[in-house]
């Protein structure tokens, strides 16, 4: 096979490339032909097939791989390809990976060509199957999307894209750019092995370059308009714990004040907040999910405390922080168990 971006002018053409898009139309003097957008991993070329009714124009549809046999020509100042042949590829006779954009720089494209996968087959629970798939790190088994999507090819395809983006999500974020242009090693003889639990992110986004901002996808002319980069540490407990505490309107403060006035005294342990902040970091929401979680932690509290007069005061321990968390915990995956199935 010879990818697109390898094809000239007066090239005779016989591979197997994606039907990206299908149009029927018609020329001036009424004669049938039809349009075709072809793609591969280099990129996309406009295809037609002037005479669909002939015997060697097979039958197949949109988002088909299909082999064709034509040649190059020019047309308008661009290229494109007249189709003599056409056929449906079988499954097997091409590889996916070989159709999906794979250069650095074209996350973006991967995202919205699977964005426009999924609009394509209307099917309302693709979308929290995505956010499940990229949530949990699970590789994207086609048996389990194949459940959710009837056509099997397409069911193929999504796994395919899925799995291919996330890839190079993974390895092509910004830290990971930096990092090897810094030629810091994570395998081999002469590896900086570190406990994912130790990894900083902002001690490599210091050394961050306007090179490292490019070639993750921003234009040069927006790099050049904003010279001054400036990179963030990231919260550790001891920062959240002070969050909780410090400011004139903290969490705990503000939570304080609403028993109060229903004349309890509110109060928490060392370890319990503690047991919020490290929860804040496994769910990596940093400062901001504080509030979240101490909601979790008071609503209980707060519903139960008013109809008691009784009760005067109330202290929070790291126990009541986990079970409450639990419990939570327990009905987000009952709710996401009732929309995947």
């Amino acid at each position: 096979m010879r990818f697109l971006n390898e094809l000239h002018e007066g090239d005779r053409v016989n591979g197997i490339y994606l039907c990206k898009q299908k149009q029927a139309a018609t020329t001036k003097n009424g004669k049938p032909y039809e349009n075709l957008i072809l793609q591969d991993k280099t990129g996309v070329i406009d295809g037609k097939i002037w005479d669909p009714n002939s015997l060697g124009i097979d039958e197949f549809d949109a988002l088909d791989y299909i082999e064709i046999m034509g040649d190059v020509t020019s047309f308008a100042g661009a290229m494109q390809l007249n189709i003599k042949r056409a056929r449906k590829a079988g499954e097997g006779e091409y590889d996916p990976a070989d159709y999906l954009p794979t250069s650095e720089n074209s996350v973006d494209d991967m995202q919205s060509q699977l964005r426009e996968l999924i609009n394509s087959v209307k099917n309302p629970y693709l979308s929290q199957l995505l956010k499940t798939y990229e949530k949990l790190g699970k590789k994207a088994d086609r048996e389990v999307v194949h459940q959710y999507i009837p056509h099997w090819k397409i069911a193929k395809d999504f796994a395919n894209y899925l799995e291919l983006y996330r890839k190079y999500k993974k390895d092509y974020g910004l830290e990971k750019i930096i990092e090897t242009r810094m030629d810091q090693k994570t395998i081999g003889f002469n590896a900086d092995i570190r406990d994912k639990r130790d990894y900083n992110i902002g001690d490599v986004l210091k050394h961050a370059l306007p090179q490292d901002f490019v070639k993750f996808g921003l234009i040069p002319e927006f790099i050049g308009r904003v010279p001054v980069t400036v990179s963030l540490d990231m919260l550790d407990r001891d920062a959240l714990i002070r969050i909780l505490q410090e400011p004139k309107n903290a969490l705990t403060k503000q939570y304080q004040k609403l028993f109060e006035l229903d004349g309890v005294a509110l109060d928490f342990d060392k370890e319990a907040l503690e047991a919020i902040a490290d929860k804040a970091l496994e769910r990596k929401t940093g400062a901001r999910g504080l509030r979240a979680i101490m909601e979790a932690v008071t609503l209980d509290l707060m519903y139960h405390i008013p109809s008691d007069e009784s009760i005067t005061q109330c202290q929070i321990t790291k126990e009541m922080v986990d079970e409450q968390l639990a419990i939570e915990e327990r009905e987000l995956e009952k709710i996401e168990e009732k929309q995947v199935g």
